[in-house]
């Protein structure tokens, strides 16, 4: 009974809404719209990441189960002018609330939200998530995919491998959180069920103070800066090539435009103070390019001229550091003739989008492969290839990704 009455109401609403849509087609056809600043009109909220909600099929057995009602509450909810605003606007107040209660128990760490799965440290102006909770499942499939690891590098003798541990803020041991809760999963944790188990060698790239932490990543996002990738590119080639010199880097720039992240846009909050981007913009147009096989401009791996001429995407949830470096792609290939010799493959996670540029200057070859965007066996691409060095490169949360483990598992 309850449910025929909620599907009357909702059809009574419905009808309602049929009767002034008409307006709306008139306003269109006067050429009248929604100004752009609304989002009204929109397909994909930046906020958020992902489509909105199309306007369900109706049918009545979509009625009839509740299915259509559903949808349409999505769809009429992703059609709310400012919707991104109005989301935001509702943390915020909530954060509101929060920090006073915090302010009272003298902490300077509170949740973004009720329920979120990140904080704020209102002390350094940084946003964290919330470490997991360590468990025995979670201490196998690391084990687990060690194993995976190692075997790949054993199948392959002849190619030099080493691993570098990135300190990403969902696991490291610098993030507040930690204090607060029972065994995490954390660098202490990855290091005794992952990396000590794997049968080669890792170089640690992890933070040991708060403001070496700062320098090195974005305070509402994941990735690191372009100083911290330098520095990681510097250890990986000195451990390959201990007496090459590492590329010379030009003048930093730091671009005027306001970055938040993926913790800002996921966790609801907008710091004090936005991140930027900052670049050495290394010349390399003496270098082939292909992506997934296509021939590019190099610009494709840093567009410095976008921000330089002004034409970067105004809105404020951009990603800037897919923006400005680059998105996730499967296969990248650099070629750079004026080298003698040398291959290297880059085994990466986004971590590796600001930095493959560098290694131009010290390898004929350079193959970057992400195994979540490419449906390849290793085992066939170390056939397929010369390779001399393997850098494995990527966060926490990449370890035990099940296409990542698929591509290094033993092919046939």
């Amino acid at each position: 009974m309850g449910n025929r009455v909620h599907n009357l109401l909702f059809l009574i609403l419905f009808s309602g809404i049929l009767c002034v849509a008409p307006v709306g087609k008139l306003l269109a056809f006067a050429g009248l719209e929604f100004p752009s600043w609304t989002g009204v009109g929109e397909q994909k909220s930046l906020l958020e990441g992902r489509e909105y909600a199309d306007f369900p099929d109706l049918s009545v057995q979509s009625v009839k189960d509740g299915v259509f009602q559903d949808g349409f509450e999505q769809f009429l909810s992703d059609a709310i002018p400012l919707r991104d605003d109005a989301v935001m606007l509702n943390a915020a107040v909530q954060r509101c609330g929060i920090s006073v209660s915090a302010a009272l128990f003298g902490c300077q760490v509170y949740p973004t939200f009720y329920g979120s799965d990140y904080v704020y440290d209102s002390e350094t102006d940084r946003l964290w998530p919330i470490l997991r909770k360590a468990t025995d499942e979670e201490a196998e499939e690391l084990r687990d995919a060690a194993t995976v690891f190692s075997t790949f590098r054993q199948r392959h003798p002849d190619a030099e491998m080493v691993f570098y541990q990135v300190d990403r803020s969902l696991t490291s041991s610098l993030n507040p959180t930690r204090a607060l809760m029972g065994p995490a999963v954390d660098t202490r944790f990855l290091t005794e069920h992952f990396y000590g188990n794997l049968s080669f060698d890792v170089l640690d790239g992890t933070c040991s103070t708060s403001e070496q932490y700062d320098d090195a990543y974005f305070k509402t996002d994941h990735h690191w800066t372009i100083d911290e990738a330098y520095r990681c590119y510097c250890r990986v080639l000195s451990y390959f090539s201990p007496d090459a010199a590492p590329m010379e880097l030009p003048e930093k720039v730091e671009w005027d435009v306001p970055f938040y992240g993926a913790v800002s846009r996921l966790s609801l909050c907008l710091t004090r103070e936005p991140d930027y981007i900052a670049d050495y913009p290394v010349a390399i147009d003496g270098v082939d390019v292909l992506i997934d096989g296509e021939k590019v401009d190099s610009s494709a791996l840093a567009d410095y001229q976008l921000y330089h001429d002004g034409d970067a995407d105004d809105a404020l949830y951009t990603n800037r550091y897919a923006e400005y470096f680059h998105t996730d792609y499967g296969i990248i290939e650099l070629c750079n003739d004026h080298v003698a010799d040398g291959t290297l493959l880059i085994i990466a996670d986004s971590y590796s989008n600001n930095m493959e540029r560098f290694f131009t200057a010290n390898y004929r070859h350079v193959y970057v492969v992400d195994p979540r965007h490419a449906n390849v066996s290793m085992d066939e691409f170390m056939d397929e290839h010369t390779i001399d060095n393997v850098l494995f490169l990527m966060g926490s949360t990449t370890l035990v990704s099940e296409p990542v483990l698929d591509s290094l598992n033993a092919c046939g």
